[in-house]
């Protein structure tokens, strides 16, 4: 691909019924025209254009240009009626194919083909037929008690320690030993 090749979108409610369709098949038209009114006048309209290595995105309404990279690119995806180029795990942009002309869009699919699909995060983690039972649920509340009731324990002492220290203090008992650790204190022996 040795020339650019560009194109202009704007975002709108239905842009956004698309993106959100591509990404994850769920058509909500309350929740497009709601995020659709939460977006700023000044960015609404994108060139993008495709390079060997990059794409850039141009804001036209704040004159700002952001620089993205096919390698650094989360993921990139193939939709049936776009692409999906993953910044992180959550935002993204959506190109629909009807913005390309038939050449450009075969030259950047040769391009981008190595990209789609990259496996980014391994899982951690993965839960399979997990069952929540009786049993499962007692063990849980058992290890709440434990711990709420340690956790009380503690505070408790604290506070008796805290206490019996006050006390002897303000009794002065402990007025022959104040002395000798550096502690002046004034007592009144009633």
């Amino acid at each position: 691909m040795n020339k650019k090749i560009t194109v202009e979108y704007k975002i709108n409610s239905q842009y956004l019924l698309d993106s959100y369709y591509a990404q994850s098949g769920v058509l909500d038209k309350e929740f497009a025209e709601s995020l659709d009114r939460s977006i700023a006048d000044n960015m609404r309209n994108f060139l993008i254009t495709f390079d060997d290595e990059k794409m850039l995105l141009h804001n036209q309404d704040k004159s700002e240009t952001n620089t993205y990279y096919y390698q650094d690119f989360y993921q990139i995806h193939k939709k049936a009626d776009g692409y999906l180029f993953f910044v992180n795990c959550t935002i993204f942009y959506f190109i629909k194919f009807d913005l390309f002309k038939p050449e450009h869009l075969t030259i950047l699919d040769n391009k981008l083909r190595p990209y789609y699909e990259k496996e980014c995060d391994v899982p951690l983690a993965v839960i399979e037929n997990y069952e929540v039972t009786t049993k499962r649920i007692l063990t849980g509340l058992k290890y709440l008690y434990r711990n709420i009731t340690i956790g009380m324990f503690v505070i408790l002492f604290i506070i008796l320690i805290d206490f019996i220290f006050i006390k002897f203090l303000y009794l002065c008992y402990w007025a022959l030993f104040l002395p000798w650790l550096g502690i002046n204190c004034v007592c009144d022996y009633r």
